[in-house]
């Protein structure tokens, strides 16, 4: 039976019943089984059924680190390293979440500071009749000592708790500054405790997540792997490697059930107490690697460290060798082969997953990526574009080199016959240095420079309306290029400047040809120049 089976399984139970199993480690078992279990008794079976390989998908996406982008995906290919995150930080926002009732911690809490005050709480059994004992102590020892320093009477049994004291008599007097309604500002202080305390509780470890196959279509087609655009990565399990000990001892997996450990009293009892071995293990058990039942198709495993650094040189752990790379089937060619780079220089084998045509899920892809008609093909395209990038960029480049020409000046006497002014482009600026409008002058005498400004008639650009607006222009001559040739380069400088003219896609051979040209076209210069 296969873990969508078992899991099919467990869902097909009614009612009741269903509160009573859990789901781990790709098995069903009784949920008062692994609750009953220990430390201990908990690890030692993790060790022995635990995978040989497991598995972490990853979004090859950058994001952005003390303002520079970061891509934490190839550093873990890279330094075989993975990211211990906090809870809050998951995509499933109660992931880790300690089930502890609000209203009852309150009470809980009511009865504590009672206890440090030597009031009785005998009888009285809701939060209502609890804070109203504890208010009307608070006022009587105002009134009779003019503060609330004297209100802990009780004998200090720890440090903590005497700083827990001193911390809730300035907590209220901070609160009493803007509302002396004690009945509103007890609740608000018990409040923040439990909110700082519940805070805290995701703060006292981080986690890194596995899963245990690479063939996941869910786990492919979600966050993790940027739908389909990411990679995976498979780890070999060393048990018995020394290097990797901590690793291997810290890594458990997730219990996947209907209902959750309620942890409102042993939280309330541990909140000013020394943190323990078992205050760290109920909430790794109950809150760590405790998750709803819908989650179950992960069949995830968790390394837990206790890490309270925020270096990020510190949340990067050593793992696992990595022994396989599996490259999702919609990253694109660029990024596969940034990818295979890097196994290829640390020698990890790779291979391409694709979706299965008879079932949901994803499978090996039979051919090698460098052999895929896909990948080669988008390549290509990657080529052409970086190509058709540069020529436009060099383009601009030339253009620069060329003094502006004030709009003015320019008259059929010097730029009418004058045959620096032929075969090139032109670019008309505003007075804000914004190019409007990109042109072509040609070889013959009605598409010369001055023709087309000024001397062409009712087409001249004097006559259009937006001509107004031109305060100046710059113009470059291409030697040795026809009239043709030209006017491609035309549209490539107005698809890089204007958009409002539509681009008509230049072949990638006509590309290659224009950037062959100018590049022949410089060096034909710098000899001249050389001569000269």
């Amino acid at each position: 039976m296969n873990i969508n089976e078992t899991i099919n399984s467990l869902f097909a139970l009614q009612g009741e019943l269903t509160n009573s199993w859990c789901f781990v480690n790709g098995q069903i078992a009784k949920l008062a089984d692994i609750e009953k279990m220990g430390y201990d008794e908990f690890s030692t079976k993790c060790r022995l059924t635990m995978p040989l390989k497991l598995y972490k998908y990853f979004s090859n996406k950058e994001c952005m680190l003390n303002g520079r982008p970061t891509n934490y995906s190839i550093q873990a290919l890279q330094n075989n390293t993975v990211y211990m995150q906090t809870p809050t930080e998951f995509d499933d926002v109660y992931d880790s979440e300690i089930s502890v009732d609000n209203l009852e911690y309150e009470r809980l809490r009511l009865i504590e500071y009672c206890r440090r005050c030597n009031l009785s709480t005998e009888g009285l059994k809701t939060v209502d009749e609890i804070g109203n004992l504890f208010i009307r102590y608070l006022l009587d020892s105002f009134n009779e000592f003019g503060n609330f320093e004297n209100i802990f009477r009780k004998e200090i049994t720890s440090e903590l708790e005497d700083l827990s004291n001193r911390l809730f008599i300035n907590q209220l007097l901070i609160e009493l500054e803007s509302n002396n309604d004690l009945g509103k500002v007890i609740p608000k202080i018990i409040q923040g405790e439990f909110k700082n305390k519940t805070q805290n509780i995701k703060k006292t470890f981080r986690t890194s997540c596995f899963a245990t196959t690479p063939h996941s279509q869910l786990m492919w087609g979600g966050a993790y792997a940027d739908f389909h655009k990411g990679f995976c990565l498979e780890y070999t399990v060393l048990p018995d490697n020394e290097n990797y000990k901590k690793i291997f001892y810290n890594l458990f997996p997730v219990i996947y059930s209907k209902i959750r450990a309620n942890l409102t009293s042993f939280i309330a009892a541990q909140e000013d107490t020394e943190i323990t071995n078992e205050y760290v293990w109920n909430l790794y058990f109950n809150g760590a690697l405790r998750k709803s039942i819908d989650w179950a198709y992960q069949n995830e495993w968790r390394l837990l460290l206790p890490i309270k650094s925020d270096d990020p040189k510190d949340l990067n752990v050593k793992f696992f060798p990595i022994t396989k790379v599996y490259l999702g089937n919609r990253m694109n060619s660029n990024e596969r082969k940034k990818i295979i780079d890097i196994c290829k220089e640390k020698q990890i084998p790779y291979i391409g997953v694709k979706r299965s045509q008879n079932y949901f899920e994803m499978l090996d892809c039979e051919i090698k990526c460098e052999d895929c008609y896909q990948y080669k093909r988008g390549l290509e395209e990657k080529m052409e574009k970086d190509n058709r990038v540069e020529l436009q960029d060099k383009i601009d480049e030339l253009m620069k080199t060329e003094s502006f020409i004030d709009i003015n000046k320019v008259n059929s006497k010097s730029y009418g016959t004058n045959t620096n002014f032929k075969l090139g482009l032109y670019y008309l600026y505003d007075k804000n240095d914004e190019i409007i409008y990109i042109g072509k002058v040609g070889s013959g005498g009605q598409t010369s420079f001055y023709s087309r400004m000024i001397g062409h008639g009712s087409g001249a650009h004097n006559k259009q309306e937006w001509y107004k607006e031109v305060v100046k222009c710059k113009f470059h001559r291409f030697d040795n290029f026809n009239d043709s040739e030209i006017e491609l380069l035309e549209r490539l400088a107005i698809q890089k400047h204007c958009p409002k003219y539509n681009d008509k896609n230049l072949s990638k051979e006509v590309i290659n040809s224009l950037y062959e040209k100018i590049e022949m076209q410089e060096k034909i210069n710098e000899k001249k120049s050389t001569i000269s």
